[in-house]
């Protein structure tokens, strides 16, 4: 505010734009540096105390931004870790350390993710994950690439008809799974090629993009609404995805 009076009027409206946008993306605000403390002045009332439930890190942001304002803040946490669906735990192998993320492992775009902001801060190197996924079948070799394009393909274009038949019932859509949805349309794709000597193989393939699917669900298909299911698409971070060498708990000690 004190900076804001040095600002000709005409430009203030910028300056609000400007820290919105730093604000907004992570650039200012977060992560692991000191912050501005705000402290009780003397003789002023001590503000509320405030309790945060679970020591994951949206829990021990909270708390760490809250006692910067001046609140007493004491976090409850049921596991005897912080960190929450991050674990990181440490395995030895005679001369050999290493670590595996048991929770979430990955750094799903960066582009104003504030865990990316914490991880320049403590100079981590972010590794891109490449977007290359080889598939192998029984046997240990690689799936026949143009059977493998074709149902990634096949995959796809079942989603899309999701979203139009999800469109064209509107509540009704409600009442169904993307599980039922997608099995019934995959049967209308098999019925066109009964004797293709690639059927099986295909079959197989798509039950891998189905169980990917399931996987980025945290649920099964069957559980996922048709009409909701993936909500939370335009709200995902932008940017690459990344690892972190020592493990995502690098992040929780940072913010605690």
């Amino acid at each position: 505010e004190e900076s804001g009076l040095q600002i000709a009027s005409r430009y203030k409206h910028l300056v609000r734009l400007a820290w919105g946008f730093l604000d907004t993306y992570g650039f200012i605000n977060v992560g692991s540096g000191p912050g501005l403390d705000v402290r009780p002045s003397e003789g002023g009332e001590t503000r509320e105390a405030v309790l945060v439930i679970g020591a994951g890190l949206a829990g021990v942001s909270a708390a760490r931004q809250l006692h910067r304002w001046g609140y007493r803040v004491v976090i409850l946490e049921g596991r005897n870790r912080p960190g929450g669906r991050v674990y990181t735990m440490r395995l030895e192998g005679g001369a050999h350390t290493g670590v595996a993320d048991l929770g979430g492992s990955i750094v799903t775009g960066i582009d104003g993710n504030p865990l990316a902001i914490v991880a320049r801060q403590l100079t981590i190197p972010m590794h891109d994950i490449s977007g290359k996924c080889p598939i192998y079948v029984d046997g240990g070799s690689e799936a026949d690439k143009h059977v493998d394009e074709l149902v990634m393909k096949q995959y796809n274009d079942l989603l899309e008809k999701c979203d139009r038949y999800r469109d064209d019932m509107g509540q009704v859509a409600d009442l169904l799974s993307l599980g039922t949805a997608l099995d019934t349309l995959w049967q209308d794709v098999e019925k066109l090629g009964p004797d293709n000597p690639f059927c099986a193989l295909q079959q197989q393939l798509l039950h891998w993009h189905l169980a990917n699917a399931e996987f980025a669900n945290a649920a099964q298909l069957s559980s996922l609404s048709l009409r909701h299911w993936d909500q939370d698409d335009p709200y995902e971070m932008e940017g690459p995805h990344v690892f972190l060498p020592g493990g995502n708990v690098r992040l929780v000690e940072a913010v605690l």
